[in-house]
């Protein structure tokens, strides 16, 4: 990935049943080849997102996506139950 274009105006999070977007920052590990969103506030329990990716990131030599690559998820809600110790 050319690191340039792994940015926030070639990436976003939204919630999916409002459309806001979540805000936070990205990084790039170029030794890695992974690229990381850490959002500013925790995303909300049992809620769904949507993350794209836009067309225009490139690669080393320059080569566009070509196409924008979108996935859902959901947040699962957290277990607050210690397991440790109960019996």
């Amino acid at each position: 990935m050319n690191a340039a274009t792994v940015d926030p105006n070639h990436f976003n999070l939204v919630q999916r049943d409002t459309h806001t977007l979540v805000i936070g920052t990205i990084k790039y590990d170029p030794i890695s080849k992974m690229a990381t969103f850490s959002p500013v506030a925790s995303l909300k329990n049992r809620t769904a997102y949507r993350a794209t990716i836009a067309a225009a990131v490139k690669d080393q030599v320059g080569n566009e996506m070509g196409q924008p690559r979108t996935w859902d998820f959901t947040v699962a809600q957290q277990d607050t139950h210690d397991n440790q110790g109960s019996e």
